[in-house]
């Protein structure tokens, strides 16, 4: 399952086992901007950071799951550039 939850510095999509309810997987998204380009005349890019799994929870496709859940965010909000800081 995923959830997001508002904060002041973006977006936490957050993964829970479906057995336990425990968050097993986590990650951060924003838009930050940069200096427009012709690739990127806005500027605008997608910002993931704070990217984490649990380790007993790995190789499991928990991290896919945020992962994916972000650049489908991005895909809606019309970005082309996805940036990842772990």
């Amino acid at each position: 399952m995923t959830k997001k939850t508002e904060d002041n510095s973006g977006v936490v999509v957050i993964v829970e086992d479906n057995e336990t309810g425990e968050i097993v997987s986590c990650g951060i998204r924003t838009i930050l901007q940069d200096v427009p380009s012709p690739w990127n005349v806005n500027g605008q890019y997608g910002f993931v950071r704070s990217m984490s799994t649990k380790v007993t929870h790995r190789g499991q496709g928990f991290g896919k799951l945020v992962i994916d859940e972000i650049k489908l965010w991005a895909q809606e909000v019309g970005l082309t550039s996805l940036r990842l800081n772990t």
